[in-house]
């Protein structure tokens, strides 16, 4: 019962302590993206070029991942012209969501927009990539999702 106590115990208080190392990180990793955005403002530093991109801009030691929010990854890679690509196409699937009265993919979307926020998975893995997809995908009316219908 002693050695269960302690893992147990252990576990628990580790999963309730804040890491702080954890928002350092975050943090350069957020002040890496600005700096590639304002030094790139129009087209960014590239598509997937993120990381290749960040001895550039931060300092040593470099941390290999992108920045935790899709958004400032979107503004780093892409500058404000594949930003306002990307959310008009967000605004142009909201709508489509809205008229086609698909009220569960919506809180869908939402709730990947606002994990977007803090995570950068729906733009770098996999995984992530499918749900998004399939989010927007399986939203639309059948007919509706191409720039060619006639809606």
């Amino acid at each position: 019962l002693i050695l269960l106590e302690e893992i147990f115990v252990g576990r628990i208080g580790s999963l309730l302590t804040v890491d702080q190392e954890s928002f350092l990180q975050r943090q350069e990793l957020a002040r890496s993206a600005w700096s590639m955005f304002w030094q790139n403002p129009v087209f960014g530093v590239g598509f997937l070029n993120f990381i290749p991109a960040l001895r550039l801009y931060s300092n040593p030691p470099f941390l290999l991942q992108p920045v935790h929010s899709i958004y400032l990854l979107i503004l780093a890679e892409t500058g404000l012209a594949g930003f306002l690509l990307f959310a008009g196409g967000i605004v142009w699937t909201v709508r489509r969501f809205i008229k086609a009265k698909s009220a569960h993919f919506l809180i869908s979307l939402v709730a990947i927009l606002i994990l977007g926020l803090f995570d950068h998975y729906f733009l770098t893995l996999p995984q992530g990539q499918l749900t998004f997809a399939l989010i927007l995908g399986l939203g639309l009316p059948a007919g509706e999702a191409g720039i060619f219908s006639k809606t």
